[in-house]
């Protein structure tokens, strides 16, 4: 079977952790915060878009004002090869100035990759699915002022570009007039966001946390058949903790929009599906220029490090907005297992197991999915 060896994995990521859970159980004689801990480690994730994939990753916790206002801020870097032949390297990071004033976050990756293409649209099929090869870069960079307490107002610049790419000798679905950019591009981006946020761990909220964002970016061609768009996104999420008590059981609620005036980029259009939205399905399964989205998770503590959770979501595309219809979404269910890598910063390595039409996908990942 496709996923029979998914739990076999899973105790390969145990075992492969073990390290990492032993030394830091030497903190809790500790009366201080460190100011920089590290919890490096051997990355092995499981995607649909990726297959299963092997590396190193390391995660770093940052308390530089060692105060009780500041939030901890965060730095992730990972380098990964996957068995479908990827290589997958990013550096993120979010940083929080003395009392929040400033916030300084920074997403880069760099792809190279064969990649799955159905087409454009909330009905493409099954029998239009292509492969491609390309190498994609994409670089974000957001400086954000607080206003207002936990009320954030930001400015941002975003470069995306898609060069090298190799189609197949006949590409029926590549050849659609709506597919643009598929002989490569780049893309300047610069916008504004407005974000209300209280969450005291981006990784992993809490009940009573809130997260409002929206964010607007007008996109310039550099290179390529491509034309300016503009891209409008509005993510709302609230947790609650319905176990009086015990905080460590959260019930979380997601609503996601993507909007997109223009012809974006075939792979700069609002795609569905991936690790964080609909999971369950391949990211890019179905794409379009505008994307809606909500899901639901309960996490649960089980034993030990261990945790469960269940989750569902709904969503769709659609080339014009006033097409977006309850009659067109598509559906996912799912549970997973959750290992506290890090029990002071609660930080979790995540496995999930999702369902939709199209069958069974799983996911090993870190940090919640919202």
């Amino acid at each position: 079977m496709k996923h029979a060896g998914f739990a076999g994995w899973v105790v390969v990521f145990f075992v492969l952790c073990a390290p990492m859970v032993f030394a830091g159980n030497g903190e809790k004689d500790s009366t201080r915060t460190p100011k920089i801990k590290l919890v490096p480690g051997p990355a092995v994730d499981y995607a649909p878009e990726t297959s299963l994939s092997f590396g190193a990753f390391s995660i770093f916790t940052l308390n530089f004002y060692q105060d009780d206002t500041t939030r901890t801020s965060e730095a992730f870097f990972e380098w990964q090869y996957t068995l479908n032949k990827q290589v997958v390297s990013r550096l993120e990071w979010h940083l929080f100035f003395r009392e929040n004033r400033f916030v300084l976050t920074g997403l880069n990756r760099f792809l190279k990759f064969p990649e799955l293409f159905w087409g454009v649209g909330n009905e493409a099929k099954n029998a239009a699915e292509e492969s491609y090869e390309g190498l994609r870069i994409e670089l974000y960079h957001e400086l954000q002022k607080q206003v207002l307490p936990n009320l954030f107002a930001g400015v941002a610049v975003d470069f995306q570009g898609l060069t090298k790419i190799e189609l197949a000798e006949y590409s029926s679905t590549f050849s659609d007039p709506n597919v643009v950019g598929a002989k490569g591009y780049s893309m300047f981006g610069a916008g504004a966001s407005l974000l209300f946020d209280n969450r005291k761990n981006v990784l992993n909220a809490r009940g009573g946390e809130w997260y409002a964002g929206i964010r607007n970016t007008v996109f310039f061609p550099v290179s390529g058949e491509v034309e300016s768009f503009g891209n409008f996104q509005v993510d709302l999420r609230t947790y609650f903790a319905p176990v009086k008590r015990n905080d460590e059981h959260i019930l979380g609620f997601q609503v996601f929009g993507e909007f997109n005036s223009g012809q974006p980029p075939f792979r700069m259009l609002s795609l569905l599906g991936g690790p964080y939205h609909m999971r369950g399905y391949y990211e890019g399964r179905y794409r379009d220029r505008h994307y809606f989205t909500a899901q639901t998770e309960y996490r649960f503590p089980l034993i030990w490090r261990l945790g469960l959770t269940v989750f569902g979501s709904v969503g769709e595309v659609s080339h014009d907005f006033s097409d977006l219809s309850l009659n067109n979404l598509k559906y996912a269910v799912g549970s997973g297992l959750r290992f506290k890598l890090d029990r002071k910063e609660n930080i979790n390595a995540r496995f999930d197991f999702a369902w939709t039409r199209m069958g069974p996908e799983f996911y090993i990942a870190w940090g919640e999915a919202f």
